[in-house]
């Protein structure tokens, strides 16, 4: 027996069925793999056909005359005293954007 044909000694392994149904198999698989394909593209295209078309510019909303919402921005704190020193969360207001309350207020 030839060493190539064996696999750590033991019989001969084959690799792939050989026959003359193999080929056609193959060929059917592929076929129907194919048709699903085309299947999908054609289905795509007809339900793409009964949208309804994109708007025309002419069609398209317009922006409100005034502004809706106002916006206003603030300066954040900057985490610091008045004499420099490190504030305490508790010290800080709602998230460094409203007024600072003096140290000593509302410690306990």
């Amino acid at each position: 027996m030839n060493p190539a044909d064996t696999l750590d000694g033991s019989t001969v392994v084959p690799l792939a069925a050989s026959g003359p149904g193999t080929g056609v198999t193959a060929f059917l698989v592929g076929l129907i793999v194919v048709l699903f394909l085309l299947g999908g593209f054609w289905l795509g295209r007809r339900i793409r056909v009964r949208e309804p078309a994109p708007p025309r510019p002419s069609e398209q909303p317009r922006p409100p005359a005034r502004p809706t919402r106002v916006e206003e921005t603030t300066e954040p704190s900057d985490g610091f005293g008045d004499e420099g020193e490190r504030l305490t969360p508790y010290q800080l207001g709602g998230h460094g954007t409203e007024a600072r309350r003096p140290p000593g207020a509302g410690d306990r």
